[in-house]
C-alpha cells in the first residue's frame, strides 16, 4: 500500500475513534505519544546493534557480581599466564648453546621445585573457588519476583507467557517480540522448550539457562538501566539457531505498566487491524467501523482508545 492510503486510514480510524466519547477524542489527539510508544516498544531486534556483554556491560545485578568475580579471576590468574613466557625466555638463553664444551645438566627431578608448582595452583584455585560459591548460591536461590514469566523456546523462536499479567505472545507477523520488564525491578524465568533443546541467553543480564522439554530451569536477575538487549539462543538447535534471536527491553514502571494494558487490548485491537489490514480495491469503511464499534462496546476507556490507536 501506499504511504498516502495508509495516512488515509490512520485518519480514518482517528475519526472513528473520536466518534465514541471524550477519552476517544482526548487519546486521539496524543499522536506524538502514540508514536513514542511505537519506537520504545517496538525496537528493531536485527539493526545493526551491538550484543552488549556482562563484562563491559552489566545491566542486572546478577551481572554486576559476575563481572566483578571475572576481573578477581582474571588478577589470581594473570602472573600463570605471564610467567611461563618468562621462563621459557629466560630458558632460551641461559641455557643457548655457546660452543664451549659444556655438557647439559643430567638431573630428572627437583622435589622442591615440583612441589611448589603443584601447592600453588591448588591454593590459587581456594582462592577463586571461595568467592565463587557464595555468588553460585546467590544464583540459584529462588527470590521473592515483581516478574514471574515462563519462557518456551521452539524451532525457532521464543514465547513468553506473564504469570501475574495474564498475558502471552511470542511472534508477531514473523518478528520476535521482546520480554519487556520494570527497571530495578526482580525478574524470575521459568525456562522450558516445546521440541528440541535450545538455551536463553542475554549476555548483559548475566543469564544463560538451558531450555529443554519437560523440564523447567529457573534463574533470577534484577535489571538496573533501562535499554534494549539482545541474545540468542546458546544452544545448537537446527538449522534455524542463528536466527533464534532474543530481545529484551527495560523500561521504567509507568511505560511497563502502559505495555500490559497494551497487551491486554491487543487481541481486541487486532481485530480493526485485520479489518484495516485489506487491499486497497477492497477496503470498506463500513466494515472498519463495525470493527470500531463492536471494540468500544467492550469498554471505552482512554486506555482502550489509546490502545486502539497504538
Amino acid at each position: 500500500m501506499s504511504r498516502a492510503f495508509l495516512c488515509g486510514l490512520a485518519l480514518t480510524v482517528a475519526c472513528l475513534v473520536a466518534g465514541h466519547g471524550a477519552e476517544g477524542v482526548a487519546a486521539t489527539a496524543a499522536g506524538d505519544d502514540v508514536d513514542a510508544m511505537v519506537a520504545l516498544y517496538n525496537q528493531n531486534l536485527l539493526q545493526d546493534k551491538k550484543m552488549e556483554s556482562t563484562f563491559t556491560a552489566p545491566a542486572s545485578d546478577i551481572a554486576t557480581k559476575v563481572n566483578d568475580y571475572n576481573w578477581f579471576t582474571h588478577v589470581v590468574f594473570f602472573p600463570f599466564l605471564i610467567l611461563p613466557q618468562i621462563l621459557l625466555l629466560y630458558a632460551m638463553l641461559k641455557f643457548r648453546a655457546r660452543g664451549d664444551g659444556r655438557k647439559p645438566a643430567t638431573f630428572m627431578h627437583h622435589t622442591k621445585l615440583e612441589n611448589a608448582w603443584t601447592a600453588i595452583p591448588i591454593l590459587t584455585l581456594f582462592i577463586v573457588g571461595i568467592p565463587a560459591w557464595p555468588l553460585l548460591y546467590e544464583i540459584e536461590t529462588p527470590r521473592t519476583a515483581d516478574h514471574k514469566i515462563t519462557i518456551r523456546g521452539r524451532s525457532f523462536a521464543w514465547d513468553y507467557e506473564y504469570k501475574d499479567e495474564r498475558i502471552a505472545f511470542g511472534e508477531d507477523f514473523g518478528r520476535q517480540m521482546p520480554m519487556v520488564v520494570a527497571v530495578n525491578k526482580v525478574v524470575s524465568l521459568a525456562i522450558t522448550s516445546n521440541d528440541v533443546n535450545h538455551a536463553w541467553w542475554v549476555p548483559a543480564f548475566g543469564v544463560k539457562k538451558d531450555a529443554i522439554n519437560g523440564r523447567y530451569n529457573h534463574c533470577w536477575f534484577t535489571p538496573i538501566r533501562t535499554g534494549f538487549f539482545k541474545g540468542n539462543c546458546a544452544e545448537l538447535c537446527g538449522t534455524g539457531h542463528g536466527i533464534m534471536v532474543i530481545s529484551a527491553l527495560v523500561v521504567t514502571e509507568p511505560e511497563y505498566q502502559r505495555w500490559v494494558m497494551l497487551q491486554r487490548n491487543r487481541d481486541d485491537t487486532l481485530k480493526v487491524f485485520n479489518a484495516l489490514k485489506v487491499e486497497q480495491a477492497q477496503f470498506k469503511p463500513e466494515a472498519v467501523a463495525e470493527a470500531v464499534k463492536a471494540y468500544f462496546e467492550k469498554g471505552r476507556s482512554a486506555d482502550r482508545a489509546l490502545a486502539l490507536r497504538y
